[in-house]
């Protein structure tokens, strides 16, 4: 009897070496659509869809749908083509369009509309004495003396 129990644990033994174990978590879900799905999220990034409206296009959530790296990468190989192109846009338009120029400066480059003054050899800026009574005439809401 301890001869076929051994006999039973070791071809059980054997069977578990045989079968690959399994995956935690939820199953895979295949996604099953007419078109190519690489094809398919490569179009929809190259229009500028959102990653949630993505993912429900493929009935996922937006978690597994990034998780999912050949469809995910076509996402977003298409999102940069968009970007690209509109940035081109954007750049032909600058050279008829000012305004254009200027917006893209501050987006681009980091520019900034800020005018700083300063003094000589860019120290402070002295002020002239009545220009001091004035400002001390605003802030303390006197006007006789601005008068005089």
């Amino acid at each position: 009897m301890a001869a076929e129990l051994s006999e039973i644990q070791q071809q059980a033994q054997a069977m578990q070496h045989e079968t690959k174990p399994r995956r935690m978590g939820r199953p895979y879900k295949p996604i099953t659509m007419p078109t190519d799905p690489n094809e398919l999220a490569y179009k929809l990034g190259s229009i500028g869809c959102p990653l949630y409206e993505v993912a429900e296009t493929f009935g996922l959530t937006h978690e597994t749908f990034v998780k999912r790296n050949e469809i995910f990468d076509a996402y977003k190989k298409g999102l940069d083509d968009v970007r690209r192109y509109l940035r081109q846009l954007q750049l032909k338009t600058a050279e008829k369009n000012p305004v254009m120029q200027i917006w893209l400066g501050k987006q681009m480059l980091n520019q900034k509309d800020r005018q700083e003054l300063s003094g000589p050899d860019n120290g402070a800026i002295k002020l002239d004495s009545r220009f001091e009574i004035v400002l001390h005439a605003v802030k303390s809401n006197d006007t006789k003396q601005i008068k005089d």
